[in-house]
């Protein structure tokens, strides 16, 4: 099935999640994003949750969390 991160378009197995797509967003784009350091959220800018599962055509963005280190 197709779905979308950062708007990229991946083709992933049926039932597949997050992190599913996530780590093949990485392998095909040489990323190295770890779950811990980023929020993923949906269209609409609702954080998911990495074992949400994904349908043909989600669209789902990677966003870095910013920690206030100072």
């Amino acid at each position: 099935m197709k779905v979308f991160v950062n708007d990229k378009p991946l083709i992933i197995f049926r039932g597949a999640r997050v992190r599913d797509a996530v780590w093949r967003y990485n392998r095909r784009y040489d990323e190295m994003i770890k779950f811990e350091e980023v929020d993923v959220k949906d269209r609409w800018g609702n954080i998911i949750a990495e074992d949400a599962p994904l349908m043909e055509n989600t669209k789902i963005y990677i966003f870095t969390i910013m920690n206030d280190c100072e």
